[in-house]
């Protein structure tokens, strides 16, 4: 495979500062950071971005995630590893992954509604978060950038991160 663009986000600064202060702000949103790390990797997974999914389970374990929960996150529905707020969580993350088939279905957003207790303002920052990942997945993905690259990636609102 043959990488097609280097590094998108240093050749566009202008559009990677303004993804950088998306991702501050659900960083700054209130929910968990484990839980903020299983929902930008289940959408890369489903979206099947491998660079998106290696640079978010590298984050993930950083948080000392138990690295069981991240292989089966793919099956999560089947997994009791899960919490009812992970499940709603990752329930929403799918649902919007998806929304072209589920159109965001009213059960599935009652059960986030259930599980945050301050809804009008989680579920937004969610919302928020998946539209990141949703632009850039296919960025990441488009260009062929290598998931076991040492390349420089924008993680976090003006932090950069580097692979392993």
């Amino acid at each position: 495979m043959t990488q097609r663009v280097k590094n998108h986000f240093k050749r566009t600064p202008e559009a990677t500062r303004a993804m950088m202060a998306l991702e501050g702000s659900f960083k700054s949103s209130g929910l968990e950071p484990k839980l903020q790390d299983l929902v930008r990797m289940r959408a890369p997974q489903i979206n099947g971005c491998a660079f998106c999914i290696g640079q978010h389970a590298t984050d993930a374990l950083a948080l000392d995630e138990d690295a069981m929960r991240l292989h089966l996150l793919d099956g999560w529905h089947e997994s009791a590893l899960y919490s009812e707020r992970e499940r709603a969580a990752l329930a929403w993350t799918q649902a919007l992954t998806r929304v072209s088939e589920t159109h965001a279905p009213d059960d599935v957003y009652t059960q986030v509604k259930a599980q945050f207790s301050d809804a009008g303002h989680r579920i937004p920052a969610r919302c928020d978060c998946l539209r990141l990942i949703h632009s850039t997945n296919p960025l990441v993905s488009s260009s062929l950038e290598d998931p076991g690259g040492t390349e420089l990636h924008p993680r976090q609102a003006g932090r950069m991160h580097r692979l392993p």
